[in-house]
């Protein structure tokens, strides 16, 4: 093998592992490969001398001295010099010591969170966007191989950056959902687990209670289905749903098709800061209408338009809608 050659494999195994690795080197990079056995064979070989401590040491000398001071610490840049004094072993270890923090994943760690009637949209370093609704905490972790989101409580809407390299996983307690370039939103708020898909294809994977001999199936949702995950982390429910209006909070709206008043009033509720409840002997009335997303009391007045109840504050934690039978409006409200 010729040192230009070597020299080359030795460039690719850095620059892949370097932070600002992307696709595309990683394309010419199986490009170069192609071109020549020989090309197959130095990268072998250069891994394999990873691989191999004893043998490390030549090349770790080259290559250190080949990076710039901005790759590396200038007191990690100094200690290169030491390896000519160093055994091969010692040379080999130390190259290791200082090569990892070069080569190793970049890993970036973010933590979002809303309070109760708030929103916040954000844009993720791959280009994907997140839109937290009301009550909504998640951890960000990405790296050069994943990209992953934990949602702790609540609902956040995701619009995928495409990346077949890295897929990008929703986790939460029951399970994941794995996505490569699609649009899709998860709900996780006390007993209630929902994945909606808008656009694309995703997999839920439930992290079942089943022995393991009997796994929980993997689930794919294209648009328009939704799946439902039970307290025992197994898939309970698919359906075909209007994603588009679930999601319509994205737009801040709230948009019902016969809708039961107790689900209305549960929804509200998560954008108000208190509790909304039904009175005693109150029907769950089918609601339709759309309301927008704003303070209580003008939303709590829109929904009695549009359902025979009055609102009434019976603590400062707690409205109750009172039965109050009248002519109702079945319209939009903005």
């Amino acid at each position: 093998m010729t040192s230009d050659l070597k020299y080359r494999a030795i460039d690719w195994f850095v620059r892949l592992r370097a932070p600002d690795a992307t696709s595309e080197d990683r394309d010419r990079h199986a490009d170069w490969l192609a071109e020549d056995a020989s090309h197959r064979a130095a990268q072998a070989a250069v891994e394999e001398e990873w691989r191999n401590l004893d043998g490390l040491s030549d090349w770790a000398k080259t290559e250190l001295q080949r990076l710039e001071v901005t790759q590396l610490p200038r007191k990690r840049i100094r200690l290169r010099y030491w390896l000519l004094g160093f055994s091969m072993a010692s040379a080999a270890a130390l190259a290791l010591f200082l090569l990892l923090p070069a080569l190793a994943p970049s890993i970036t760690q973010e933590h979002f969170a809303t309070a109760s009637g708030e929103q916040r949209r954000v844009m993720l370093e791959d280009g994907s966007r997140m839109h937290l609704n009301s009550s909504t905490a998640v951890d960000i972790r990405f790296s050069v191989a994943e990209r992953e989101v934990r949602l702790i409580e609540g609902e956040g809407l995701f619009d995928v950056a495409h990346d077949p390299d890295r897929p990008f996983v929703v986790e939460f307690s029951g399970g994941r959902v794995v996505a490569v370039g699609t649009r899709f939103s998860v709900y996780f708020v006390a007993n209630k687990l929902a994945v909606t898909v808008l656009e694309g294809k995703v997999v839920v994977i439930p992290e079942t209670k089943r022995p393991p001999e009997r796994p929980e199936p993997e689930l794919l949702l294209e648009p328009n289905q939704q799946a439902h995950i039970d307290l025992t982390r197994a898939i309970k429910e698919v359906k075909t749903v209007d994603a588009t209006r679930l999601t319509a909070w994205d737009k801040g709206l709230l948009v019902f098709d016969n809708t039961p008043l107790t689900e209305v009033a549960a929804e509200i509720s998560r954008y108000v800061g208190g509790e909304i409840r039904l009175a005693a002997g109150v029907p769950d009335y089918a609601v339709t209408g759309t309301i927008k997303i704003r303070d209580m009391e003008t939303m709590l007045r829109i929904l009695s338009e549009v359902a025979p109840v009055t609102p009434v504050r019976t603590s400062p934690a707690v409205t109750t809608l009172m039965y109050s039978p009248r002519p109702l409006r079945q319209d939009d409200h903005s």
